[in-house]
């Protein structure tokens, strides 16, 4: 009799073992993609699948450190149909169909599979999980969208009701739809009323033109907006403005614009409490504009004023502009002078890192044996693993030359 009482309780201890271990992961569903859909569907959840590659180091971080966080474990066990798929072996059809080019992948889907929202890169504990709080507020928002969209068409003219449709047309991942409406919302609105809550998640989605009212009076009254959302969304912001407008610039090739992006980022680096000098600034959007509408000319001309003016002490910036050089440019001129950083960064100290970088110069040169001279002493006085392995790649293509 006591040898049945122990066997029973030692199964019930399993059991409850199996159990926490269980609410302290998430429950990846086994089958294939079309089992977990009819299960999706059937228990009318969204799915959550992490498209992973077995190499992938920050896919490995996430399978131990986050889909075993037990936050997360119960949020995702509770609201999705989970899957784990090996994107390079596993469901060849939909990872082609999804365009997968990097890991991991985190894909949200509706109930029926229809992609409802991704993001690319590891995530921690919580972002991961608010992450999936976003996939179902979508979902949910999504589901009474008919309802949102109904009212609002009753009356347009209603400011809460349009913010209301304008965020479910957000949530629904129908920004092409809400951006007209935005645009009428945001230009009703007085300028000291776009710092409110609900009006900054509109404005940061939808305002992209620093000729815009909204963008000018932001960036004119930063301090606002720094204390209420902080410097990451206040820049996050500020940034994609002045990219999209890089973008349009280039397109159309229009100095005209250019100086206009320049005097904006001049501001916004001013105001993060950039060390550097305001020309700094004007240099970097120059390479960046004459890169792009292939002018290397004025490209070279931009990255050889800057770095001569201010990098030449900055070895944490110079290295790179060395090799930015022997990438893009291939003239005697511009390797001549990637040569001479080179050399300032040799004199500054004749670390591993230096000597590499003069061995790529004078490779670029074709002058092999230099190369390879510098490049030995790189490797003897070298203890870095990864700079190893750029070494005898360089040495490799020294010696197929």
């Amino acid at each position: 009799m006591k040898k049945k009482i122990f066997i029973v309780c030692t199964f019930l201890i399993s059991l409850q073992t199996f159990a926490q271990e269980q609410a302290t992961q998430i429950n990846f569903f086994k089958g294939t993609w079309a089992e977990a859909v009819a299960k999706a569907k059937a228990a009318n959840k969204p799915i959550f699948a992490d498209l992973y590659a077995e190499w992938c180091g920050p896919c490995k971080f996430m399978s131990k450190t986050v889909f075993t966080d037990k936050e997360v474990a119960e949020y995702y066990n509770q609201h999705f149909i989970s899957m784990k798929i090996d994107a390079e072996k596993q469901e060849i059809n939909l990872v082609q169909s999804l365009e997968i080019s990097a890991y991991p992948s985190l894909y949200y889907f509706y109930p029926d599979g229809r992609v409802l929202t991704k993001h690319v890169g590891a995530m921690k504990a919580k972002e991961f999980k608010a992450m999936g709080e976003t996939a179902v507020n979508m979902l949910e928002i999504g589901n009474k969208l008919p309802e949102i969209e109904k009212a609002y068409q009753k009356n347009p003219n209603d400011m809460a009701l349009t913010a209301q449709y304008i965020q479910a047309l957000t949530m629904a991942d129908q920004t092409q739809e809400a951006m007209p409406i935005a645009q009428t919302y945001l230009a009703k609105l007085a300028e000291k009323d776009l710092v409110k809550s609900n009006n900054w998640e509109i404005v940061s989605r939808y305002v992209n033109d620093v000729n815009s009212r909204e963008f000018q009076y932001i960036i004119n009254n930063a301090k606002d907006f720094l204390d209420a959302y902080g410097e990451e969304a206040y820049s996050k912001f500020v940034v994609s403005v002045l990219q999209e407008k890089l973008k349009l610039t280039i397109a159309s090739k229009d100095e005209v614009q250019l100086a206009v992006l320049k005097k904006y980022y001049v501001q916004f680096n001013g105001q993060m409490g950039g060390e550097q000098a305001p020309q700094f600034h004007e240099y970097t959007i120059d390479a960046l504009y004459y890169k792009n509408v292939g002018d290397k000319t004025k490209y070279f001309e931009a990255l050889q004023i800057q770095t001569n003016k201010y990098l030449l002490k900055d070895m944490a910036n110079l290295v790179p502009r060395i090799f930015e050089v022997i990438q893009n440019f291939d003239d005697a001129a511009a390797l001549t002078q990637a040569q001479t950083w080179a050399a300032t960064a040799l004199k500054a100290e004749e670390s591993p890192v230096h000597l590499f970088t003069m061995a790529n110069v004078l490779l670029k040169q074709n002058k092999k044996a230099e190369a390879k001279t510098y490049l030995d002493k790189a490797a003897q006085n070298n203890n870095n693993q990864e700079l190893d392995q750029y070494i005898q790649q360089l040495r490799q293509q020294i010696e197929a030359k």
